[in-house]
């Protein structure tokens, strides 16, 4: 299946406020309307992988994560947080990149959909560290 046909499917398959598009290597990006807590798009990536298809964020989540974060490294609780997203949605954690593997065809608008929701549910782990650091702060000033 190319690229055009990858598009004209998932076209049928989602709403209207998704928009695919080729990407230079391989593959689609598909543009969501799900979006970062800085207001960034989120957008998941449709690779060809033998008889099947791969959906993959490349990294976005966690990268977008960890520009938030002073630290070099997640915290526990953080990767606790992480690897519920992941086991509540079916999505696999791989070298820093959210991943749906190993689907149909007739899958794929689903599989879009849940590694967009994973997107978004990782980066608004950012929300815990930052009550986190307001808790404190409002502490210390009383």
């Amino acid at each position: 299946m190319n690229h055009i046909e990858v598009c004209a499917f998932l076209g049928r398959s989602l709403p209207p406020l998704f928009e695919c598009s080729p990407v230079p290597m391989e593959g689609v990006r598909v543009r969501t309307p799900m979006m970062y807590p800085d207001g960034g798009i989120v957008d998941v990536f449709v690779l060809e992988r033998g008889d099947g298809f791969t959906v993959t964020d490349f990294g976005d989540a966690l990268g977008w994560l960890h520009l938030q974060s002073v630290s070099h490294s997640r915290s526990r609780r953080q990767q606790l947080l992480i690897d519920d997203v992941c086991q509540t949605l079916g999505v696999v954690l791989f070298r820093d990149q959210l991943i749906l593997r190993d689907i149909k065809t007739e899958e794929l608008g689903d599989a879009v959909m849940r590694l967009g929701q994973a997107v978004v549910r990782v980066s608004d782990i950012w929300f815990t560290r930052r009550s986190q650091f307001l808790l404190t702060t409002a502490e210390e000033a009383t």
